[in-house]
């Protein structure tokens, strides 16, 4: 299944801004807990913006005074028993150039993931979408990129037999209901973290 949860887990939600805003809003959790209020789950965010697969601020620089550590120290001090992660959007428009590089270091992320849990999921970025502004590039054209990371970040959960849940054609192909989920082409809307959330969970 692309998401497995059990009695008492705590889900380690890992990535860059979208993370760090549907961590924010609530909705995801709320969503995921009420499906399984016969399972109570915890969640705790380890996620940040700016984050990719090459570097994550919770390891470099977050509560850098008494610091936790490496990722098996920071996953054991929350409790984790699972990881969700979700990457690849920014890290995509490094084009074909960067995908050797991206495909390593996520693999090698993976790798000290399974050094404190025994559950990853691995959540595709949603796609681009236009920027409606005349002064942005027209973010759209990236997904041409951006999908070839996609196959990148499955065959990753393929090999390494972790949960897969595909939000970039999920979003492809979701209602528009007269707007998007940005109003930048990047991060997901206040107002559409609850339709991001449901997104999630016909995606899952």
């Amino acid at each position: 299944p692309s998401i497995s949860l059990q009695h008492g887990d705590i889900v380690a939600m890992v990535g860059a801004e979208n993370m760090v805003r549907a961590q924010k809003a609530g909705h995801l959790e709320a969503l995921v807990s009420e499906s399984l209020k016969e399972t109570p789950i915890r969640f705790r965010d380890l996620s940040w913006e700016g984050d990719t697969v090459s570097i994550q601020t919770t390891i470099k620089e977050r509560w850098r005074e008494d610091k936790y550590g490496d990722w098996p120290q920071q996953l054991k001090e929350v409790g984790a028993t699972v990881v969700w992660a979700q990457f690849g959007k920014m890290e995509s428009l490094a084009g074909t150039d960067g995908l050797d590089s991206f495909t390593a270091d996520y693999e090698t992320l993976i790798h000290k993931w399974k050094k404190s849990v025994d559950r990853i999921t691995l959540i595709t970025p949603i796609a681009f979408e236009s920027s409606n502004s005349n002064h942005q590039p027209n973010l759209v054209d990236n997904n041409t990129q951006l999908a070839i990371y996609v196959g990148a970040i499955r065959t990753l959960a393929t090999k390494h037999q972790l949960g897969f849940v595909d939000l970039f054609y999920s979003s492809l192909l979701a209602p528009k209901r007269g707007e998007g989920f940005t109003r930048n082409g990047l991060h997901i809307l206040p107002n559409q973290q609850r339709r991001y959330a449901l997104l999630f969970a016909s995606a899952a």
